[in-house]
C-alpha cells in the first residue's frame, strides 16, 4: 500500500476529477466569505497536488510505454505533455491570485470565473488524454476493453 507524506493511503487520495467536482460545487456555494476563500485555496492546492501526481506517476510511465509501442503517437504525446505543464502552471498562477484576493468579496466572482475556466480546460485535457490512451491501446495495439 502506497502512502503519501501525510500517511494517506494512495487509494484514499481523491483524483483530479473528484477534486475538480468539489471545486465546482464550492464555486456555487454561498457560505461566509472568509470560509469560502479558505476552502477555495485548500481545494486549489489539492487539485495542484493531484494533477502533479497524475502527471508524474501515471501519465509519464504510460506515455513512455505508448512511445515504445505506438511511436507514431509521439507528437500527440508531446502536445499532451506540453498542455499538462501549461495547466499546472496556470493552476499555480490561479492559486496565487486566489491567495492574494482572499477575503475580498468583490474579487470572488472574478476568481470563480477563472477557476471555472481552468476546470473546464483540465476536464478537456483529461478527455484528450483518455482518447490518446484509447487510440494507443484499443485501436493501435488491439487491447481488450473491459
Amino acid at each position: 500500500m502506497k502512502t503519501m507524506t501525510a500517511y494517506i493511503p494512495q487509494s484514499r487520495i481523491p483524483g483530479v476529477s473528484e477534486t475538480s467536482d468539489r471545486l465546482g460545487t464550492l464555486l456555487n456555494d454561498r457560505r461566509s466569505v472568509a470560509q469560502w476563500w479558505v476552502d477555495l485555496t485548500a481545494q486549489l492546492d489539492e487539485l495542484a497536488g493531484r494533477l502533479m501526481i497524475d502527471s508524474q506517476e501515471v501519465w509519464r510511465s504510460i506515455s513512455d510505454q505508448i512511445t515504445r509501442d505506438a511511436p507514431h503517437m509521439s507528437a500527440q504525446l508531446r502536445r499532451l505533455d506540453a498542455e499538462q505543464e501549461a495547466l499546472e502552471s496556470e493552476l499555480f498562477r490561479v492559486r496565487m491570485e486566489a491567495g492574494e484576493a482572499a477575503g475580498d468579496p468583490k474579487r470572488a466572482q472574478a476568481i470563480s470565473g477563472t477557476v471555472r475556466d481552468l476546470l473546464h480546460r483540465i476536464r478537456r485535457h483529461s478527455e484528450k488524454t483518455n482518447q490518446a490512451l484509447y487510440d494507443a491501446y484499443e485501436r493501435d495495439l488491439g487491447g481488450e476493453s473491459a
